[in-house]
């Protein structure tokens, strides 16, 4: 009977058209969009796709390049090995793992790999793929064929093949094609018209590409309205998705996005479309503004729509729009409130809306009324998330007591049951509203009253509940190891899981506080900064340049951006400079120099970055990027820069190829962010200015370039009032990187021509070898209390001419092809840490074989090889005695 009750509530919230189209799919197996699609394939056109969506850095890296050669696969954390020629389909993962598996996601990421490298084993390997699917997947078989995989298949197949389409063999690009319409035309056919929301929301968007993709006029007018319709239907007034997750909200998003692009780059532009993405671009940035992850209501996870930062960017790029914060979605129900408390910013989410859209609550789940608080963009307060849906835990992440909210007498707010079904279900409005606190009014499936008051001031959160007559059961679920304490009553501690992303869960403290009528807690600052919630560490960012830490937080580029690095997610912090073409891929980045040389961090929030042929100050705490300076004529970006004192930020040298022989000068940037010059060497006394180093007893050395009469050691006060040389005229002194410790100068050779060391030159000018390099040492860095060296693999100098730029002939002092990394501590030990091979491609034409570094005070010390094998421009945490070759 309680069954019959079950099915009889949720179906009696269904239309009668969902009813209708499930009968037909019941007894006929059809639900079609009523045209017909031509059966001609030859007049396919080239639509336009989102690169900067397609080939986003952080979703691509849930697909690692080398697995997918090694025929592995990973989803929602779940890792398979398997033959692309065998079976689809694995009993040993959940439905949701085998439809990622045919949604074909992974194939960006050797895309992206071929572009880069150029190699071709990249490429044969999507043919492999998609070949096997092809053979292994037979027309109507599940889940390959299942209407919601087919419809984000045949997206991700039109994208792919306006990136390969010229590069793929004839015959596999005809059965691709084929194959490629055939899909086209089943999905035509069987429609999810009986589950509707984001499901059919997906069909018609597919229809709509393949129509343009395919020529398809008469298909891609029925499509189009259909489609516009839905959008409509499912796009509430404030821009917010109607099944009230951020997740398929950024999904819905993405989709529109692609729908107004492909429509744009044929001629066939849609303002009503593109009207939708100014309020769902400004849902979810006011959502996810300043924080690590996106909240957790309803359904959702962190690690399956693109990122708010390659949406926005795509917006931008597409459409010239910004978003704008909103703290008031009426429609959907959702209110943010900020206050500085403490020292602190907190960020309060709360969910004043209803479970969803009556007919498809599917993803709903029991947190009426519940919220998620952030300090600092760190989740503090969580909602325990979506761990998957075919999954005995499904029925706890949809619960009352998986939400920070409140039920009465143990009656669960609505009644989730199944994996996707909902039944009677509670209802919520809002009594009142100020700029710190929201009254809201909940009744349950069963009629119970509940208002909750939710307070938010400068000392902390206060939540009130009541309900005349009845016992109320209110959940808080604190992140361990943060500095926020809650004070409560009569409460009991329970450790529950908390899922951040699909697949993934850790434990998470859960405080259950009961009261009669009435129940009062407040949360308030503890006595330490909340920490960072422990999520997937990252040991590489691939296209990422570290560049320095800041307040021990690491900041890298990627393509004329800055990045941080928050809890293993990449997050966009500033725009250095403007993204070009010259930006597309690895190759035109490495053969463009199109990215800094280095960062040197002032204090907690600044840094200065060369490159580009100026000085850049960058802010990040005010998100400010200020011009400095830029490089003198004849000359290019400074080699290294030293952080000043005694009034100075910094200091630094001309450094290029000077072929005039002119004057090489020294500067130093004042707090008040002048340049000043603070010294000249006389025209050919010296090339150029390698570094600048801080010497222990007060004052510099200069280090400097390049042949024997300029090479050399030159020491200066602390205002280079007196500049004298120590050691100069041989390449022995011919140095890029040095430290001064006890013990002398340690300093590495630049020798291209010569055999190179690190030498230890002390007080009385004796030079101690310390260690033989097998090449020229150009960057370095000091980690904790050890010295760091990394060989660069660089051409013969003596080559000159157009042919020097496509030479792979090394200089006699380079004596291998290898890059390494060599460590010495304080007592002149030395260890080889990480070695890389150098790749293909000529040294002078796609830059030296080297690793480089951050800079600044951090936990950990990041590298960043060029131009080598594998691991070309990956940015590298270095944890282990690791080489590579």
């Amino acid at each position: 009977m309680n069954k019959l009750l079950l099915y009889y509530y949720t179906i009696k919230k269904l239309r009668v058209t969902q009813v209708f189209y499930r009968l037909c799919v019941k007894l006929c197996g059809t639900c079609s969009l009523r045209v017909v699609p031509a059966s001609n394939i030859a007049n396919f056109q080239k639509i336009g796709t989102p690169e900067n969506l397609d080939f986003e850095p952080v979703f691509l890296e849930r697909f690692p390049v080398e697995e997918l050669m090694e025929n592995e696969i990973t989803f929602l954390h779940g890792t398979k090995s398997f033959d692309w020629n065998s079976e689809w389909e694995f009993e040993d993962k959940s439905d949701l793992w085998n439809y990622n598996l045919h949604y074909f996601e992974y194939l960006f990421s050797l895309v992206k790999a071929w572009n880069d490298s150029g190699d071709k084993r990249y490429l044969d390997k999507t043919v492999e793929i998609i070949e096997g699917w092809i053979k292994k997947n037979p027309i109507g078989s599940k889940p390959a064929w299942a209407s919601y995989p087919m419809s984000l298949r045949i997206v991700i197949w039109i994208s792919y093949f306006s990136y390969v389409n010229e590069a793929l063999p004839e015959d596999f690009r005809s059965r691709f094609l084929n194959s490629l319409h055939t899909q086209f035309v089943y999905l035509s056919k069987h429609l999810e018209k009986d589950t509707l929301g984001n499901h059919y929301f997906e069909n018609l968007k597919s229809l709509v590409l393949a129509a343009l993709f395919f020529n398809d006029e008469p298909v891609l007018k029925k499509a189009l309205k259909d489609f516009k319709a839905e959008c409509k239907e499912e796009i509430l007034p404030d821009g917010m998705h109607f099944e009230l997750s951020l997740m398929y909200h950024k999904i819905v998003l993405e989709g529109v996005l692609r729908v107004t692009i492909a429509l744009r780059s044929t001629g066939k532009p849609d303002p009503e479309l593109e009207n939708y993405l100014q309020p769902m671009l400004d849902v979810a940035y006011s959502f996810e503004e300043e924080l690590d992850r996106i909240p957790l209501f309803n359904d959702g996870g962190n690690n399956v729509a693109k990122s708010i930062d390659a949406l926005t960017t795509a917006a931008k790029d597409y459409f010239g729009i910004t978003p704008h914060f909103k703290n008031k979605l009426e429609s959907c129900g959702f209110y943010i409130f900020e206050k500085l408390v403490g020292e602190h910013r907190w960020k309060l989410i709360v969910d004043a809306g209803q479970p969803g859209p009556d007919y498809i609550p599917g993803h709903a789940h029991c947190d009426a009324m519940s919220y998620e608080l952030f300090c600092d963009g760190k989740p503090v307060i969580v909602n325990c998330g979506t761990y998957a849906y075919q999954c005995e835990e499904r029925s706890f992440f949809r619960s009352t007591a998986a939400h920070n909210t409140v039920m009465a007498n143990d009656v669960e707010q609505s009644q989730c049951w199944g994996v996707f079904r909902l039944a009677k279900r509670s209802n919520v409005k809002v009594l009142g509203l100020t700029d710190e606190s929201i009254s809201i009014q909940m009744v349950d499936q069963r009629g119970q009253k509940i208002e909750r008051v939710i307070t938010l001031s400068d000392r902390g959160l206060v939540i009130m509940d009541r309900s005349v007559g009845n016992r109320l059961y209110s959940y808080v679920h604190l992140l361990p190891g943060i500095g926020i304490r809650v004070l409560k009553g009569n409460s009991e501690e329970e450790i529950v899981p908390y899922a951040f992303d699909y697949g993934q869960k850790q434990p998470v403290s859960q405080y259950e506080i009961c009261g009669q009528n009435k129940i009062e807690y407040k949360i308030i600052p503890g006595e330490e900064r909340p920490q960072a919630v422990k999520q997937s560490e990252r040991n590489f960012y691939k296209g990422y340049k570290p560049l320095a830490f800041l307040n021990k937080r690491l900041y890298l580029f990627y393509k004329g951006t800055i990045y941080t690095s928050v809890n293993g997610r990449l997050k966009a912090v500033i725009e250095l400079n403007r993204r070009t073409w010259k930006d597309s891929t690895r190759a035109t980045i490495r053969f463009f120099r199109r990215e800094p040389k280095f960062a040197v961090p002032l204090d907690n929030s600044r840094m200065i970055i060369a490159g580009f042929r100026k000085l850049f100050l960058v802010d990040i705490s005010t998100k400010n990027v200020q011009v400095i300076c830029q490089s003198r004529e004849g000359f290019s970006d400074p080699l290294n820069i030293c952080k000043g004192s005694d009034g100075w930020l910094a200091i630094w040298g001309d450094y290029g190829a000077n072929a005039e022989h002119s004057e090489v000068n020294i500067y130093g940037l004042t707090e008040e962010l002048s340049v000043k010059t603070l010294y000249s060497f006389q025209p050919g006394q010296i090339r150029h200015v390698h570094n600048i180093i801080p010497r222990r007893k007060g004052g510099y050395y200069i280090l400097t370039g390049d042949q024997e009469e300029n090479a050399g050691i030159y020491s200066a006060d602390i205002d280079f009032k007196d500049v004298k040389p120590v050691a100069i005229g041989k390449q022995q002194y011919r140095s890029v990187v040095g430290f001064d410790t006890q013990n002398g100068l340690l300093y590495a050779t630049d020798a291209v021509n010569e055999q190179n060391y690190i030498y230890l030159l002390n007080e009385s000018n004796e030079l101690k070898k310390v260690y033989s390099l097998n090449g020229s040492c150009i960057y370095g860095t000091k980690f904790k209390e050890d010295f760091y060296f990394a060989t660069t693999v660089e051409p013969d100098e003596n080559n000159k001419g157009v042919t020097s730029w496509i030479s792979r002939k090394r200089g006699a002092g380079i004596l291998t092809d290898e890059v390494t990394l060599v460590k010495v501590d304080d007592a002149l030990h030395s260890d080889v840490i990480v070695s890389y091979k150098k790749d293909f491609w000529p040294m002078k034409l796609m830059q030296y074989g080297s690793i480089q570094f951050s800079h600044g005070e951090g936990d950990d010390l990041w590298v960043f090889p060029v131009s080598v094998r594998r691991f070309d421009g990956v940015a590298i945490r270095l944890l282990d005695r690791v080489c590579e070759k």
